[in-house]
């Protein structure tokens, strides 16, 4: 409930956002021709004549209430409509068309009326006081004369003119509560029974049913409220999720347009992730530090932390992100952060320092987080696969952002992957980087016994490479897995092999076989004891860490051993 409160929030602050292009619901972009601004205290009335030559004599854009109608009794719309309604300005000067006009200005002050009952506070008073100053529509005609503001000759043109209210300068159309009631008015067919709204507190009609989310290719529903667990104990629609129907669907239209703004929302993978900050500051750059991680970025990034200067954002600014999926045409939210900017901010620093991959020229290398996440898993789309990847992105997204540990059972995963393929690519070894060192607090896991195991074997698979060159099997594809858990069982044998391997290499390339005899020495020197028996989950991880790393050196290990020739 809170997500959809804080949709709800941000939907009012949109639509308060005239650079947002956000609409309420049942609102729309219309020139308005004239404003009348009603004085409470002097019982008067001052007009503002918005037309112009630049906009055609029409007035300028507002965003307005409106609803589908048509036919010759359409409904009238809520405080601004055009002078047919609002002063009973007939389409032309015959009987016929005053007593129409004067029939649907009836049906606007009976609107008017209907929304003073069902609202209170500062939205009613504002409406009834038009609906008292309006009863008379010769009290608005003489504003405007009083004014001196002319109408259009032609009546007809005259009573297509919108004009709307305001009430001591100030427009109740741009009321939160106001707006949730118009939006009740215009869905009254997705209203169901009256209760209290778990999101405003209001008693109203609650929601029966729900807009679309317009996912990529989906057009799901974030609130169910269709569910047969329900209905089995006579429930209806609207007790699945009690929310009023303003706030179903102001909340509904926030997220639609977080996953219409570029600025707002990314794609990773089958998933989307939305989010939004309290203020609009930073909100460009978040996407790019999750699903294309740039280093110069990065870098700009870390460096007013590293260097102990503040990045000039406020304490209050919130950062909230959802990442959201689609299960049987319905939204499923894998996560749902919310954190302080500043403390998104350092995590950010965290997440990128413990996952980065040295490149071979030292330059840092940074993952997308969908392309980590997909490291723990089997390649393709199954089903069992691509939920398994959803659920180590939503953890991912709560480290990057919350500075949350990876939980420690993703590691299993990952490391029965590197097991099955004898294999340990960049994005893996990234992944079971950030799993260790968030669960350690940063720290590095480089001198660990396991971690010069790992070196250890990459060392014997280079050896066997540089004396045999390409094999069909090599040692890693026949005792990688169990060098991973036993090492002090697979060492013995590998250094079997070693001994004839070295023997070529000593014939063959002086230099080689120096620079790596060196190499074993120096790696055994560093080992605190005996080759461990057992290696456990977490030392494994920090094995396969400092076999990734080793084989990372060996590519550019050719011509220091030609040196030593």
């Amino acid at each position: 409930m809170s997500l959809l409160r804080d949709l709800y929030v941000l939907g009012g602050q949109l639509s308060a956002d005239s650079s947002k292009d956000f609409l309420p619901v049942g609102y729309e972009r219309k020139p308005v021709a004239f404003v009348f601004d009603i004085s409470t205290l002097r019982g008067s009335v001052s007009v503002y004549d918005t037309r112009s030559l630049d906009n055609k004599m029409r007035g300028v854009d507002r965003v307005i209430p409106t609803q589908k109608r048509t036919g010759s009794a359409a409904p009238p719309n809520l405080v601004c409509d055009n002078l047919q309604y609002a002063m009973a300005v007939g389409k032309d000067d015959s009987p016929k068309a005053n007593q129409k006009a004067a029939e649907l200005h009836a049906a606007w002050l009976a609107l008017l009326g209907r929304a003073v009952e069902e609202l209170d506070g500062a939205s009613a008073e504002a409406l009834d006081a038009i609906a008292k100053y309006c009863v008379d529509p010769e009290l608005l005609r003489s504003a405007l004369t009083t004014s001196e503001i002319s109408l259009p000759e032609k009546q007809g043109e005259a009573s297509a003119l919108l004009c709307t209210f305001a009430v001591d300068g100030v427009e109740p159309l741009k009321n939160s509560d106001l707006q949730d009631w118009w939006a009740a008015v215009v869905s009254a067919d997705a209203a169901g029974e009256v209760g209290v709204c778990q999101v405003t507190g209001a008693t109203g009609p609650l929601a029966r049913k729900f807009d679309a989310v317009k996912l990529p290719g989906f057009q799901p529903t974030l609130v169910s409220a269709n569910f047969e667990a329900a209905e089995r104990y006579s429930g209806s629609q609207s007790t699945g999720a009690r929310i009023s129907v303003g706030a179903a669907k102001r909340s509904h239209a926030a997220l639609n347009w977080l996953l219409s703004s570029a600025s707002n929302h990314a794609r990773l993978g089958d998933a989307t992730l939305v989010w939004w900050v309290s203020s609009a500051e930073g909100d460009d750059q978040v996407g790019s530090f999750l699903y294309d991680p740039d280093p110069a970025l990065v870098a700009e990034l870390t460096k007013g932390i590293w260097a102990g200067r503040p990045i000039g954002i406020d304490e209050p600014a919130k950062f909230r992100s959802v990442l959201l999926t689609v299960s049987t045409a319905r939204v499923v939210v894998r996560s749902d952060q919310t954190v302080a900017l500043p403390t998104m901010v350092s995590s950010l620093k965290n997440y990128f320092v413990r996952h980065t991959v040295t490149e071979r020229n030292g330059a840092p290398r940074y993952f997308p987080i969908r392309r980590l996440a997909e490291a723990a898993a089997r390649s393709g789309r199954q089903g069992a696969k691509m939920d398994e990847v959803n659920r180590l992105l939503a953890d991912l997204l709560a480290c990057a952002l919350a500075g949350r540990a990876v939980p420690m059972h993703h590691l299993g995963g990952v490391l029965r992957r590197c097991r099955a393929e004898q294999s340990v690519p960049d994005a893996r070894a990234a992944l079971i980087s950030l799993i260790l060192r968030s669960n350690a607090g940063g720290n590095a896991v480089e001198h660990s016994d396991p971690y010069i195991c790992g070196q250890i074997f990459a060392e014997y698979e280079y050896l066997q490479y540089r004396a045999l060159g390409a094999v069909n099997r090599s040692v890693g594809d026949t005792y990688f897995a169990s060098m991973m858990s036993h090492p002090a069982r697979v060492v013995p044998v590998l250094e079997s092999k070693a001994h004839h391997h070295l023997g070529r290499l000593r014939r063959d390339a002086p230099g080689a076989f120096i620079f790596i005899s060196r190499k074993f020495a120096e790696l055994n020197e560093a080992l605190s004891g005996p080759y461990p028996s057992t290696l456990g989950l977490e030392q494994q991880a920090e094995f396969v860490l400092g076999y990734h790393a080793a084989r990372y050196h060996h590519l550019n290990r050719t011509q220091k051993e030609t040196d030593n020739e």
